[in-house]
């Protein structure tokens, strides 16, 4: 169905895009790591983008929106999760819309990614 036509475009897409630079995640820092987390970074590894160069970041989102311990709490098994996938060196980057924690480092992702590939 609809489902597994996006999943074959996306693992299509993460496997042969070339010029793809980098894959920001989200992640509901509420929900934590769910199944489709799970999947897309089955993907990401099968498609070898870190062994291809491409940089990875995870985004938890709604951060304002958790208190601190259950922050600390998805925050670690978030890095365990990215270990077993081999992205144990990726960062993560705390992010809130409402209180735009996170948008400078996110701008500066960016910005040095748009630098490199001068």
């Amino acid at each position: 169905g609809r489902v597994d036509s996006w999943r074959s475009t996306l693992q299509r897409y993460l496997t042969v895009r070339e010029p793809l630079k980098c894959v920001f995640h989200l992640i509901d820092s509420k929900a934590g790591i769910e199944k489709s987390d799970v999947f897309l970074l089955s993907m990401i590894q099968k498609s070898q983008l870190v062994e291809r160069g491409v940089k990875y970041v995870a985004v938890l989102t709604k951060t304002d929106k958790v208190n601190n311990s259950m922050l600390e709490a998805t925050i670690k098994s978030v890095e365990e999760k990215l270990g077993e996938f081999g992205l144990s060196s990726a960062d993560i980057v705390l992010s809130s819309s409402k209180s735009m924690e996170g948008r400078d480092k996110l701008w500066h992702v960016l910005f040095n990614l748009l630098s490199d590939s001068d």
